[in-house]
C-alpha cells in the first residue's frame, strides 16, 4: 500500500511538473507595430551592456564589476549599480549618441560631438591624466566637439573625428594604439596624419581600420602569431592588409579575457563575400573556402549585405533579408534554440555549421558579447539570449531541482525559456527582457531641433 501511495504520489508530481512547464512555454520572437523615430539611433555597444535610446537617455545593465588591470591580474573594483536583468537608466541626460563597453572602461559621445568616458583609468583607458583613478560616472575627455565614431578593446580605445583623423588612447602593452610605440596614453592622441579614415574597431588587443578607399588596415597584436613571444612584439603602426580597394564594412570580435590574444575581425566585401581576419579565426575553419593568408573567406556565397561579430560567431544578413549565425554557441548565444553542448558541462565548444537564423527581424539596435546577444526591435521590445546579463546564479538545492525537472521537460515538447531550468541562467532562444519605458516612448516621432527626427 505504502509503495502504492509512493508511487501515486510521484506521478501527481511528475504531472504537475510537465504542467508547469507547458505553463512556463515562451513566446516566439514577435515584432509589433514599429515605434516613431527618435532623435537618434539607437545604439547597444558591442558588448551588449549599454543602450542609447532612440530618445538619447543611456542604459545599463550592472555586470557586477567594473575591471581594471594590475599586472598581468584583473583587479575587480565595486559597482555602483544593482544587480538588475532589465537595463537601468544612467543619470538623467538625454544628449548621448553612442556608446562602447571594453572590459576596464566605457567611452561614449554626446551629440554635440564631446566625448565621454568612465571605468578603470590604470593605463589611461578612460583618457584622463591621474592614474590608477577609477572613474565611477561620465567624465569627459578634453574640450573637442567634433568626434564622429568609437570603439573599444580590452583597455584601449579607438576614435575618429568628423575630419577623418584616427586617435587613440589606453593600454599599448603591443602596439595596438598604433602611434609607433608600446607606451600607454591617457589622453586622446592623434595616429599619422591621414584624414580618410572610414571605420575602426579596437578587439581584445588589435586594433582594424578602413578607409574611404576601401583598403583594409591593422595593428596591435600579431594577427598570423602562434606564439606568445611574436604576439607580444605586435605591430606599432597600422599596415595595410592585403591590397584590395573593396571592403565596405568590419566588425570585430573578441574573446574578453587577458588569457591570451583572442581576437578576429569579419570584413564584408564589395563582392558580397565574408573574409574573417586575425589570430583567433579557426573558430570558422570548417566553413573557410580560401584560406590563404592574411584573409580566409567564409563560405561560398556572395550575397551577404552585412556582418555582425560575435565572441567566436557571427551574425550575418544576406540581400534577401534573411539573417544567418554561425560558430560559437555553448551559451546559447546563436539564438538557434539549441545549445552546442550541454548547459551544465565544461569543454571546448563545438562549431555550430552556418544556418539560418529561425527568426525574421530588422534590428533597431543590435550587439553581441561574451556569451551573450541582445537586440532592440522596432517596436521598441528588448530580447536577449544566450546568458542572462544580471542575472545571479541559482543555489546548489535548486540546481538540484532544475535537474529533475530538466529531463522531464526534454520529453515535452514546445518552446521553453530554457534559463528558468537551468543553473547557469542561459537563454538558447530570442527572450523578451524589457520594452522601451513610457519615459522614452512619449518623447518620440517629435520635431527635434537638431533636425535629426524621422518621419
Amino acid at each position: 500500500m505504502k509503495r502504492r501511495k509512493k508511487a501515486l504520489l510521484a506521478g501527481v508530481t511528475l504531472l504537475a511538473l510537465a504542467m508547469a512547464i507547458l505553463l512556463f512555454r515562451e513566446k516566439p520572437l514577435v515584432v509589433g507595430p514599429p515605434l516613431p523615430e527618435g532623435k537618434v539611433p539607437p545604439r547597444i555597444s558591442a558588448s551588449g551592456l549599454y543602450i542609447v535610446a532612440p530618445d538619447g537617455s543611456l542604459w545599463a545593465w550592472d555586470v557586477g564589476k567594473t575591471v581594471a588591470l594590475n599586472g598581468d591580474r584583473i583587479q575587480f573594483l565595486n559597482s555602483k549599480l544593482n544587480l538588475t536583468e532589465a537595463p537601468q537608466r544612467v543619470g538623467t541626460n538625454t544628449d548621448w549618441r553612442q556608446v562602447e563597453s571594453g572590459m576596464c572602461q566605457n567611452v561614449a559621445i554626446k551629440q554635440d560631438g564631446s566625448l565621454w568616458a568612465w571605468g578603470a583609468n590604470d593605463r589611461g583607458e578612460a583618457g584622463q591624466s591621474i592614474k590608477n583613478l577609477n572613474i565611477d560616472v561620465p567624465t569627459r575627455i578634453g574640450t573637442e566637439t567634433n568626434w564622429a565614431q568609437i570603439s573599444t578593446g580590452v583597455a584601449h580605445s579607438l576614435a575618429l573625428k568628423q575630419d577623418g583623423s584616427l586617435w587613440a588612447w589606453g593600454w599599448n602593452i603591443v602596439g595596438q594604439l598604433g602611434d609607433s610605440t608600446t607606451s600607454n596614453r591617457f589622453s586622446p592622441f592623434q595616429i599619422g596624419s591621414d584624414r580618410d579614415w572610414k571605420a575602426v574597431s579596437a578587439a581584445t588587443s588589435a586594433s582594424f581600420g578602413l578607409k574611404q578607399g576601401g583598403t583594409l588596415w591593422e595593428w596591435g597584436q600579431n594577427p598570423e602569431a602562434l606564439d606568445i613571444d611574436r604576439w607580444k612584439k605586435g605591430v606599432s603602426e597600422p599596415r595595410q592588409i592585403g591590397s584590395d580597394t573593396n571592403w565596405v564594412s568590419i566588425s570585430e570580435g573578441t574573446s574578453p579575457t587577458l588569457a591570451g590574444p583572442a581576437s578576429f575581425l569579419a570584413a564584408l566585401r564589395g563582392d558580397g563575400t565574408i573574409w574573417i581576419f586575425g589570430r583567433d579565426r579557426d573558430w570558422c575553419s570548417p566553413l573557410i573556402t580560401e584560406p590563404n593568408k592574411p584573409g580566409a573567406r567564409l563560405g561560398p556565397d556572395s550575397d551577404w549585405r552585412a556582418i555582425r561579430a560575435g565572441d567566436r560567431c557571427l551574425f550575418a544578413r544576406k540581400r534577401d533579408g534573411s539573417w544567418w549565425v554561425c560558430g560559437r554557441n555553448s551559451s546559447g548565444e546563436l539564438g538557434i534554440g539549441s545549445f552546442a553542448i550541454p548547459q551544465t558541462t565544461i569543454s571546448v565548444e563545438d562549431f555550430t555549421p552556418l544556418q539560418r537564423f529561425p527568426f525574421d527581424f530588422d534590428p533597431w539596435a543590435f550587439g553581441s558579447g561574451a556569451g551573450h546577444t541582445v537586440l532592440l526591435t522596432r517596436d521598441g521590445a528588448l530580447w536577449s539570449w544566450g546568458v542572462r546579463i544580471g542575472a545571479p546564479e541559482k543555489s546548489d538545492i535548486e540546481k538540484e531541482y532544475i535537474s529533475l525537472i530538466g529531463a522531464i521537460r526534454d520529453l515535452v515538447p514546445g518552446r521553453y525559456p530554457p534559463s528558468f531550468w537551468s543553473s547557469v541562467q542561459r537563454d538558447a532562444l530570442p527572450h523578451r527582457i524589457w520594452r522601451l519605458p513610457p519615459e522614452v516612448r512619449r518623447n518620440l516621432g517629435k520635431d527635434h531641433a537638431d533636425g535629426s527626427a524621422k518621419h
